[in-house]
């Protein structure tokens, strides 16, 4: 993209609106409100190597005021600009890194180019950022009803308050968001049209048509992870499709009887998903071939018979022919003095003055007649307060899109966010964050496979990104890739070895070799940098656990709850604690408040049917399983324990399918023709029955004794 074209592009009311949000928000100083809009500014432009310098300014200095040092260097080193070398310099500084940025700023002196745009008016906070800063601190305090409140409040007067959005998801108290960022109303009363200037021509706004401006662009139906072919489609790189299919449908874990219980981490995970087909990621992202949202240029006026340039015109360097006749001399003396006697800086911008070339008609040619009147009465110019607005209205609908995504996350419903994503723009889902949140939501579906994918391509996107990656070490822990998860924590030690999320990536990684010690050191310093790192305090118990240390694993699960009363890994530790000491009543308790917040967890509601069993309750520990296995067809745990529960029923039949199906999931597990040689001795079958437990033998031969004991009988 050229300068010419980059001045355009962040000159269109859409930039200059994502322009005066971001300021507006760093000088309130709510970063985190900045940064989204600057990301959404940045991937607003269709080529998403090529945005607009002004919109890279933006983006890079919101990582900075969030503490994204690395990151935003990396967005600015390539470029010699002015404002570009000093953010690299200032990155530079932080870092400690005072030779670099030195010989940065002595390059640029007097060869960089400033491409940047001045800064907007700086703006004081006002109620409804006051009110987001109450609800903040609320949530801190773990005030969630007045946190809610708050924040409530503050969208009411702002719905551009996106920490306030993100306060509400965080606490779960976030209602439907079509009822809580109103499209139009709110918009209205932050943008009053402002009054018109001396001898401003207003035209009949209830009669009049106002130009529309093109709907952001929708997708095609294409996905996020698994590219086609380039066939048929003119070359312009690889296409997608989503992937829709359920955690249920994947490839079995290692069958292992009781491996909830033996081991907390394993058991949050349902079963690993299936992958279809190829689906690595292109480094190009989502489909892009459709246009960002734009803004139709106003049509001139009808009727009027002047050709001067206006200024979009001169922006864009094309010309306008010219009149060739010549006024008499009379004419020409009073055009002068017309033209001569306007100043261009008092007139609006909707009314031109007329240069003396152009305006060579008599007196009489420039006032229209009844038709054109009637013309400028239909097809009136917008103004700029109109094209604000409409900028304005489509930042609100990308804002409603991205809302209900960060939503559906928080109230645990990853298929309604994968659904939403697909609704984005095509150039928005270009960026990390998006596929950081497509990642979370495949995390929660136990689709580890695809999850690991997305976060790969985050990574890839934005190679200093810290945010998220937590949640891609425990993917890789699940996967038990030892190699790319020591590879992961090294990258992010690196980066900055003070950032909770390397020390959770480190402390993964002794824990997927068994040193549970160290893995609870490296937990343990994560909280210290971190003391509201729910995941931190549920890891480490989860750590402690694995050591026996029952006392220690409860304090740590409590101390996550009191970070974060929704972080239902907690709850489930503490019943897993509870069902190890053989408190079933309150075990019971702790599953169902893990599944009140997450409530299409497999685990969870397979974990609640066993302490059911231990309690003796065979039907409601029967119906739980039912439930779980709807959720996870394939899980060959819960299948065995349905079974065992099926035999003390004695529903023999539904038992025999059963373990008929098991036998062909898991071959090499001694148990399952174990219990279906018992199975057959109950139904009178022992011929099949001595089948059976010959091949248990052979499977495991320390089910010998067992076995022989069984045929003596």
């Amino acid at each position: 993209m050229n300068s010419t074209n980059q001045a355009t592009s962040s000159t269109t009311p859409l930039s200059r609106k994502f322009r005066a949000l971001v300021w507006q928000y760093l000088d309130c100083d709510l970063p985190r409100t900045a940064l989204f809009y600057a990301e959404r500014y940045f991937y607003s432009f269709p080529d998403p190597q090529l945005p607009s310098h002004d919109a890279r300014h933006l983006l890079a200095t919101s990582l900075l005021r969030c503490n994204q040092v690395h990151s935003a260097q990396h967005l600015v080193k390539d470029f010699n600009c002015l404002a570009c070398t000093e953010i690299f310099a200032e990155c530079c500084t932080k870092l400690g890194r005072f030779r670099q940025g030195q010989d940065a700023l002595s390059k640029c002196v007097g060869k960089g180019r400033n491409d940047t745009l001045p800064n907007e008016p700086r703006s004081s906070p006002d109620e409804s950022v006051l009110l987001c800063r109450a609800g903040t601190l609320a949530m801190k305090g773990n005030l969630h009803d007045q946190a809610a409140q708050y924040f409530q409040q503050a969208l009411a007067l702002n719905p551009f308050l996106w920490e306030a959005v993100d306060g509400l998801c965080r606490l779960g108290k976030c209602p439907e968001i079509d009822l809580l960022i109103l499209p139009q109303s709110a918009v209205t009363q932050l943008f009053p049209p402002p009054p018109p200037p001396p001898g401003h021509i207003r035209f009949d706004t209830k009669t009049a048509q106002v130009p529309s401006f093109a709907p952001p662009p929708q997708t095609s139906g294409g996905g996020f992870f698994t590219p086609v072919s380039n066939h048929g489609n003119n070359g312009k790189g690889p296409q997608f499709h989503p992937l829709y299919t359920s955690a249920s449908n994947g490839p079995l874990q290692p069958f292992r009887l009781d491996a909830a219980l033996a081991n907390g981490r394993d058991s949050i995970a349902t079963v690993d998903s299936s992958f279809h087909g190829d689906t690595t990621f292109a480094t190009n992202g989502l489909d892009g071939n459709h246009a960002n949202p734009t803004f139709l240029p106003p049509k001139p006026e009808e009727g009027r018979t002047s050709h001067k340039r206006t200024r979009a015109q001169m922006a864009s360097g094309s010309t306008v022919p010219k009149v060739e006749k010549k006024a008499p001399p009379r004419d020409k003396r009073r055009t002068r003095t017309r033209s001569r006697s306007q100043d261009p800086d008092d007139m609006d911008e909707d009314m031109q003055p007329i240069e003396s070339t152009s305006s060579t008609s008599s007196p009489r040619e420039f006032s229209p007649g009844p038709s054109a009147g009637a013309a400028l009465s239909q097809q009136p110019l917008p103004s700029p307060h109109d094209e604000l607005q409409q900028a304005a209205n489509v930042i609100l609908e990308l804002t409603r899109k991205f809302a209900k995504i960060v939503r559906a996350l928080a109230m645990f419903e990853p298929q309604a966010a994968l659904d939403s994503i697909m609704q984005l723009p095509p150039e928005q889902t270009k960026a990390p964050w998006v596929y950081a949140l497509m990642g979370r939501a495949r995390f929660e579906m136990a689709d580890y496979l695809i999850a690991s994918r997305a976060f790969e391509q985050a990574r890839a996107l934005d190679p200093y990104r810290m945010w998220d990656m937590d949640v891609f070490s425990t993917v890789l822990w699940h996967l038990q890739r030892d190699v790319q998860l020591s590879f992961l924590a090294q990258e992010l030690t690196s980066i900055d070895e003070h950032s909770p999320q390397a020390w959770i990536a480190t402390g993964n990684c002794f824990s997927l070799q068994k040193d549970h010690s160290q893995a609870l050191t490296c937990f343990k310093r994560a909280t210290q940098l971190d003391p509201r790192s729910a995941v931190g305090y549920a890891l480490s118990g989860h750590e402690a656990l694995a050591l026996d240390d029952h006392e220690s694993a409860m304090q740590f699960f409590r101390a996550a709850l009191r970070t974060d009363s929704r972080h239902y890994p907690a709850w489930y530790g503490l019943g897993t604690v509870y069902l190890k000491q053989n408190k079933l009543r309150k075990a019971e308790y702790h599953f169902r408040k893990a599944i009140e917040i997450s409530p299409s967890n497999a685990v969870l509601i397979h974990c609640e049917g066993t302490a059911l069993e231990k309690r003796g309750e065979l039907e409601q520990a029967l119906e739980r399983y039912n439930r779980s296995l709807a959720l996870s067809p394939l899980s060959p745990l819960v299948k065995f324990k349905r079974v065992k529960v099926l035999i003390q029923l004695k529903q023999y039949e539904n038992a025999l399918k059963d373990l008929l199906e098991l036998r062909d999931l898991a071959p090499e597990e001694a148990n399952v023709p174990f219990v279906l040689g018992k199975l057959y001795r109950e139904m009178g079958r022992n011929v099949e029955a001595t089948r059976c437990f010959t091949i248990a033998r052979d499977l495991d031969p320390k089910l010998s004794a067992i076995i022989g004991h069984l045929l003596d009988e």
